[in-house]
């Protein structure tokens, strides 16, 4: 398969385009930061784009649209923790872009291709997309508005045998918490990996053409945090 991966530097999406180069796969991957994490593999081109700078989406945008994809995987994000009151406007838009404009722009872009492969694409969401979330609003209306865009999307490209996912996991022990002011807990009971996130992105890949599961939601057996400091 060729695949669109973003968010392709670290966390998930490093751990999704390594497991992905493994089964053989030839793999586009988006990131901001690839001297960070560096992966050679030549089935693999890096490419370097900012969501937050709308020039460097539009040029990403018409590279993806010329290419034939059957797998478009929109990983990026990030989130900003914090009373509403608190958070300044600047990262709210940083959210709104990265978490949820990008993906529905990359969607768009990639669509008349996977129309004719009868591809996919798979969102990764949140379990705050479903649930009131204090102290992360902005975020969880960031991730209610792509599960409910994918749920839409779906309805509409189904006829043309477009299968459209979303993965909606809790919280992951990656670096997504690097610039915030808790982290996973303690227990591995309390928080998932990012292996085990790529492991239902790699089922509902690993599907059928003509059957959908519309969404996949994980949870960690206990809800617990760790403060910083």
């Amino acid at each position: 398969m060729k695949v669109l991966v973003t968010g392709a530097t670290s966390g998930i999406g490093r751990t999704l385009v390594e497991k992905l180069l493994q089964e053989g796969n030839d793999i586009m991957g988006i990131g901001r930061n690839f001297q960070k994490y560096p992966l050679e593999h030549p089935r693999y081109q890096a490419y370097s784009c900012d969501f937050r700078k709308l020039a460097e989406v539009e040029t990403l945008l018409r590279i993806v649209a010329k290419e034939s994809w059957d797998a478009v995987i929109l990983l990026a994000g990030l989130g900003y923790f914090a009373p509403h009151e608190e958070i300044h406007f600047s990262k709210i838009q940083e959210m709104v872009q990265v978490n949820l404009t990008s993906a529905m722009m990359l969607a768009q872009a990639s669509l008349r291709s996977l129309k004719k492969t009868k591809g996919q694409i798979v969102f990764l969401s949140s379990v705050t997309a479903s649930k009131a979330s204090p102290i992360g609003a902005a975020y969880s209306a960031t991730k209610a508005g792509l599960s409910h865009f994918a749920e839409s999307l779906w309805e509409e490209v189904r006829k043309y045998g477009v299968r459209i996912s979303v993965v909606e996991p809790d919280m992951t022990k990656t670096d997504f918490y690097e610039h915030n002011s808790f982290t996973v807990g303690e227990g591995e009971d309390s928080y998932l990996s990012a292996e085990e996130v790529v492991e239902a992105i790699v089922f509902l890949l690993s599907q059928r053409k003509g059957m959908n599961i519309r969404s996949i939601e994980i949870q960690p057996q206990r809800h617990k945090i760790t403060r910083k400091g």
